[in-house]
């Protein structure tokens, strides 16, 4: 991710947004909001249930918020928040959504999304 943000803001961009492709709930007007909340803050973080992010916005690279984060654990989030502290950074939450990363995610989503069709014809 922070090559990522590295290589774009060299392009001379001033907003970036990176988002995880495993956040079925994620919408366009989610994604507007982030980049809306950008012009005021430093960072803008999408909490994801599991305690990891699904999106997070910044205007300028702060590599140490890559840096000694537990991944793939319930604690990114929050140590995310601890080093925006630290560094001073002011920051806003959107939503907070689930993602996929194990079957019981993937079965939330098929039982939330699960519509059953009963024809009238048929018994």
């Amino acid at each position: 991710m922070k090559n990522a943000f590295n290589v774009i803001f060299d392009k001379d961009y001033n907003q970036i947004a990176i988002i995880g492709t495993d956040c079925p709930e994620l919408t366009t007007d989610i994604l507007k909001d982030a980049f809306k909340t950008l012009k005021t803050t430093d960072l803008v973080l999408g909490p994801a249930h599991d305690g990891g992010y699904y999106l997070l916005g910044m205007k300028q690279l702060h590599a140490s918020l890559f840096e000694k984060i537990n991944w793939s654990t319930n604690t990114v989030l929050a140590e995310t928040h601890g080093k925006c502290e630290a560094l001073q950074l002011n920051y806003a939450l959107l939503p907070t959504f689930r993602d996929i990363d194990r079957a019981e995610d993937l079965k939330y989503f098929k039982n939330k999304h699960h519509v059953q069709h009963h024809h009238p014809d048929i018994q």
